[in-house]
This record gives C-alpha cells, sequence and structure tokens, in this order.
C-alpha cells in the first residue's frame, strides 16, 4: 500500500512484480511447516523434546530459500521472462535480495508456528516491532525501490533474528535427539 502512494503506477508494478517473484521462494521454503506442526504437539503432548523438529525445519527452510535465492541471483532475467515477460526484466537486481528477505521470512515463520505449537505467544511483540520497523522504514525511505526492498529486507533479518534469539535453547541446544 505505501509503496502504491510513494511510487508511479510503473514503478509500483515493477516492485509488485519483483515481490510475487520472490514470493514463489517463501512458498516453496514453507514446505516443512505442515509436516513439523502437528509433529510438535505430539512431542510437546507427550512431554518430549521437540527442538530436533525445529532444527531440521529451519535447515531444511534454509536449504530452500538458499537455493530459490541463488537462482534469482544467478538467472534472474530468465525467471523473469518467463512469469512477466522481458518488459520487466529491470528488475533483475532487486530478485536476489527479495527473495533472500522472502527466505527470512519463511523462517520467521516456521520459528511461529513452532512457539505457536509450544502456546507461547510473547512472541508476537517481535513481529508487531518488525512490522512498525517496516511501515516506519518505508515511510521514511522511499526515494526508490531499492530503498524499499532494503526496509523489507532489514525488517525481516531483524524479525528472524529476535525470534532466533527467543528461541535459542531450541535453535542451539547441545543436547540434540
Amino acid at each position: 500500500v505505501l509503496v502504491k502512494h510513494y511510487f508511479l503506477a510503473d514503478e509500483a508494478g515493477r516492485y509488485a512484480a519483483a515481490g510475487v517473484i520472490a514470493k514463489v521462494v517463501w512458498f516453496i521454503s514453507v514446505f516443512f511447516l505442515p509436516a513439523m506442526l502437528p509433529k510438535v504437539v505430539d512431542k510437546i503432548a507427550k512431554k518430549e523434546d521437540s527442538s530436533s523438529l525445529l532444527r531440521k525445519a529451519m535447515v531444511y527452510t534454509g536449504i530452500l530459500a538458499a537455493a530459490g535465492t541463488l537462482l534469482y541471483l544467478f538467472i534472474p532475467e530468465f525467471i523473469i521472462k518467463i512469469m512477466y515477460g522481458s518488459e520487466y526484466t529491470g528488475i533483475a537486481g532487486y530478485l536476489w535480495i527479495f527473495g533472500m528477505a522472502m527466505g527470512f521470512f519463511a523462517l520467521t515463520q516456521i520459528l511461529v508456528m513452532y512457539n505457536l505449537a509450544c502456546e507461547r505467544m510473547k512472541f508476537i511483540w517481535i513481529l508487531l516491532f518488525g512490522f512498525i520497523f517496516e511501515v516506519a522504514g518505508i515511510f521514511l525511505f522511499h526515494k526508490g525501490l531499492n530503498d524499499v526492498i532494503f526496509v523489507f529486507f532489514s525488517a525481516n533479518l531483524l524479525m528472524l533474528l529476535f525470534m532466533i534469539g527467543y528461541n535459542w535453547r531450541e535453535v542451539f541446544a547441545k543436547n540434540a535427539e
């Protein structure tokens, strides 16, 4: 919504196209989420440690997100031409960082769902902080699409880092199953 407000229709359209392509990384990356959630709930009900499930989902999600981001880095024009045609190849330079931000978002989503399964809700403040950071960042920095995408990247990176901090024990536990 803010991009439509601050940019002309052509630039907002390029941003939207880059966003749609970048979301492919997110959609593919969260493939393990539906499999993780019931297993975590089951382990918690049995009073068993579920942190290894979280770590596995994080690693697999990270691998898929990294693979997608690398495709966006090395063959962005090819991907853009397949999805939107050659008139959108101007967004090629944005794809890899947008894809990486979506990868961060996918990892954050894994952590969010893990916490929901564990019935821990205090992480909501981290998401609220990330949302406020992103909106304020776009409000303050919107001279070009680079600025907006960098704010989106930064907000998702910060949310991921704070969520990892919130789940430090589960993510980095020494007593892996």
